[in-house]
């Protein structure tokens, strides 16, 4: 998959950037490179910066968090979902490590590339907000939940 129609159709499965027109998934596919992860190994870890978005194409990506030295798996990441959104909005390190499972292809969208994308597009801007609020919104559920 290197062909910008390959990664539009790809692009355009992914929850985050359903809003896009045509056009705007264009610009985000030539702006996507592919990258292989082999089973085990690590994408990025816990504290590292943050500077890349990745949307598993095939494989799996498991998300765990480090905390009084034993893992914790947050989620487990499959073809078309994404991770790694946060660090392209804001200077903080990584807040969880991701490993690839199983033999993975990822695209990967470097964050300068995505925040000059997003200061000529305003559709993918709102959807970004939108994930994030509806993130926010699923959270205060949960601790509401619990409490």
């Amino acid at each position: 998959m290197n062909g910008t129609l390959d990664k539009v159709l790809t692009l355009r499965r992914v929850p985050l950037f359903k809003g896009l027109s045509f056009e705007e998934l264009v610009s985000l596919a030539r702006i996507a490179s592919v990258k292989h992860a082999a089973a085990g190994s690590t994408i990025f870890r816990q504290g590292d910066a943050g500077t890349t978005l990745f949307v598993v194409l095939s494989g799996e990506v498991e998300i765990v968090r480090e905390a009084k030295g034993s893992e914790v798996r947050v989620t487990l990441v499959r073809p078309g979902g994404y991770f790694g959104e946060m660090a392209l909005l804001d200077e903080r390190p990584r807040s969880a490590s991701a490993r690839a499972s199983a033999s993975t292809i990822l695209l990967q969208i470097q964050k300068d590339h995505f925040r000059a994308l997003l200061a000529t597009h305003v559709n993918l801007t709102m959807e970004i907000l939108k994930m994030f609020a509806q993130r926010l919104r699923q959270n205060t559920s949960e601790m509401n939940e619990q409490n």
